[in-house]
């Protein structure tokens, strides 16, 4: 109530050009007036003030409601009368409070959303500014006019259908194409410069058929909803109301005159008739318009994700190969260019067949059948280590993670295969193995020389304690190193994945909840475009140290899942303590006050969580508690960010 009284939001002139508007269209109604009873069915102003209350606000009624004043003491022989002065402000009230309910209905409904955005928002548009809106004045007026005198009782019902269609009929031609050319005119401008000789001709046609259709009589009036689907197609929303207002302005003009098929014997039943035809033609263009947004936005908001999965996949520091079932390469990452690329002779360097890999322990060529790609395709989720492939004098040991991906009939269509550079982890190996053998030579030696003396002897035993905890310690640190993640410190994918595969199996033994957490940091792109990559680093650090320092139980688990993507295994706990856990999460990632320009949710660096809980059972396996992790993650994100949810 108080911002439909906020007269100071909208500027003197913009109430003056709202009366002005409401004035000169309301002349321009007059054309259709009907000489007998002197009563119009097309009041052309309320399509105009329920436009200017969506573009300028709800205070505009002020400026309606003055030029609706002035109207009625222009065109309809003033305030002469008592009637008059009773009946003008019944008529001029119970109109602008139609137009007001149904704009905040619609508002409310659709969340302030541009109505022809979504084909569910213009339908909550046409529903409550066609439908319910009019509902006040359609009682109100013929009942005014009828106890004053203006009209007998026998007409009541005439009355009210006539007032209904009249009202709903400017609303759903006039204000789509205010709103839309306050919305979208740049564009349609941008449009019509790009393509303005098939603008001229769509022009042309339509007043073609316009002049054959409602001047002449002929009865091809349909021809116009070709055009006008033509119009939504090739110049949008603009376009297609524009072209709209123009046909049904031709065909009230042609009825008016009695020159089209629409004519009757009198003004009012030509022009309601028109009204049905002319309404099937708005609801039409306005669902079309609809529609062809939707999709464009869909088709945008999809290429903006390939985009950011193809950057995130880009970075993954694994290789990533995606095949159809002929072994052809669909996609594979910058990383699985680097390390697959094949030699230049290949006679087709897309294919899989292709791909000349070595085994490590034969040190001989793996046979095609045998490659990791053919054996998905084959329906065998595999783990293969003992791959080498060969660049010049380079060799590069593998391992292969491939899987098979079904369709909903369960049939192999492709398969995925991960590809990692594995030198690191053989080379430790190999260091782990010369230090061991390095040891136990060492441990020969003294127990030979402790032979000789008791004394000797217990030298040597405390010497192998301590050459034995050496090696323990150095296993130990060599089996952290390989589980831990490089950058952050944490526990890394690897060793999640071997975790969360032990804490399953030892939760459904002791029939134990088990929750999951997936977080990730908001708008951690924009972040490392704003700050740089190092500073992202940084960022990354900073959060997976937080979150190791929340989680504080010896069981539960911290680790990098992936780029910013931060996993937290919590056996033994059911879902109020996974809540538990990420109020104290999300406090402790705000108490690092880190600053984030870029975020859309806050000025300092957010993380949305995602909680799975589950009681491992027979029916279910590990991937439904990552798969609800995941879903409810993603859910945060389309709450907007900076929140938790639990599934």
């Amino acid at each position: 109530m108080r911002q439909l009284f906020n007269f100071r939001q909208i500027p003197l002139w913009q109430q003056a050009i709202a009366a002005a508007a409401y004035v000169s269209t309301g002349y321009v109604s007059l054309f259709a007036l009907d000489p007998v009873s002197g009563f119009t069915v097309l009041w052309i102003p309320s399509g105009v003030s329920v436009g200017l209350i969506y573009i300028w606000g709800y205070p505009i009624w002020l400026g309606t409601v003055i030029g609706n004043v002035i109207a009625q003491i222009i065109f309809f022989n003033g305030l002469s009368t008592v009637t008059d002065v009773v009946l003008t402000p019944v008529i001029v009230m119970s109109l602008i409070i139609g137009h007001l309910l149904g704009a905040y209905w619609t508002a409310h409904l659709i969340q302030n959303r541009y109505f022809l955005g979504r084909a569910k928002d213009t339908i909550c548009f046409i529903v409550c500014n066609c439908l319910l809106g009019p509902c006040l004045a359609v009682v109100i007026v013929p009942l005014s006019l009828c106890l004053l005198g203006k009209f007998s009782w026998e007409l009541y019902l005439s009355l009210v259908i006539t007032t209904w269609i009249g009202e709903a009929f400017v609303i759903v031609t006039v204000t789509p194409l205010i709103i839309t050319w306050h919305q979208n005119a740049p564009v349609f401008q941008r449009l019509v410069r790009q393509q303005p000789l098939e603008g001229l001709l769509l022009l042309c046609l339509a007043l073609t058929v316009s002049q054959i259709a409602f001047m002449q009589g002929y009865p091809v009036a349909y021809l116009s909803v070709t055009l006008i689907i033509w119009a939504a197609f090739r110049f949008g929303d603009v376009g297609a109301t524009l072209l709209m207002v123009g046909i049904t302005a031709i065909a009230v003009l042609g009825t008016v005159r009695g020159q089209s098929t629409f004519a009757q014997d009198s003004v009012n039943s030509s022009l309601v008739l028109l009204q049905s035809f002319i309404a099937f033609i708005s609801l039409t263009t306005l669902t079309l318009s609809a529609v062809l947004n939707e999709n464009e936005r869909a088709k945008t908001d999809l290429k903006s994700t390939n985009a950011m999965l193809t950057q995130f996949l880009n970075a993954l520091p694994i290789g990533v190969s995606v095949h159809n079932q002929q072994g052809h390469t669909l996609y594979s990452n910058a990383m699985a260019e680097q390390l697959l690329r094949p030699s230049s002779n290949a006679q087709n360097r897309q294919s899989a067949q292709y791909l000349t890999l070595y085994r490590q322990s034969a040190n001989t060529i793996c046979p095609p059948e045998h490659l990791p790609t053919f054996r998905a395709l084959a329906g065998e989720h595999l783990l293969d280590d003992d791959l080498e492939i060969r660049h010049g004098d380079q060799l590069i040991p593998l391992e292969a993670q491939g899987t098979p991906i079904l369709d909903e009939r369960g049939r192999i269509t492709s398969a995925i295969v991960v590809w990692q550079d594995i030198s690191d982890r053989k080379r430790m190996a190999a260091i782990l193995a010369d230090y061991t053998h390095e040891l136990e030579l060492e441990v020969t030696q003294r127990t030979q020389e402790l032979a000789h003396t008791n004394e000797q002897l217990c030298r040597e035993i405390q010497e192998r304690e301590r050459t034995q905890q050496a090696l323990d310690q150095a296993i130990q640190e060599l089996q952290k190193l390989i589980n831990l993640d490089g950058l952050t410190q944490i526990a890394n994918r690897r060793c999640f994945d071997e975790r969360i595969h032990r804490e399953w199996q030892r939760a459904a033994t002791r029939r134990s909840p088990l929750s999951l957490m997936l977080l990730d940091v908001d708008y951690f792109k924009r972040y490392n475009d704003l700050y740089g990559h190092q500073a992202g680093d940084e960022c990354l650090i900073q959060v997976a140290q937080a979150a190791a320092q929340v989680v504080k139980r010896p069981d539960d688990l911290v680790a990098r899942y992936g780029g910013e993507e931060f996993a937290i295994l919590l056996p033994d706990t059911d879902l109020k303590g996974a809540l538990a856990v990420a109020q104290r999460l999300q406090q402790a990632i705000e108490d690092l006050a880190i600053a984030h320009r870029g975020s859309e949710v806050s000025q300092r660096v957010t993380v949305s969580i995602g909680i799975a809980h589950l009681l491992p059972q027979a029916d279910k396996n590990l991937s439904t508690l990552i798969h609800l992790a995941d879903q409810a993650l993603y859910e945060a994100k389309r709450l907007g960010r900076n929140q938790y949810v639990a599934l």
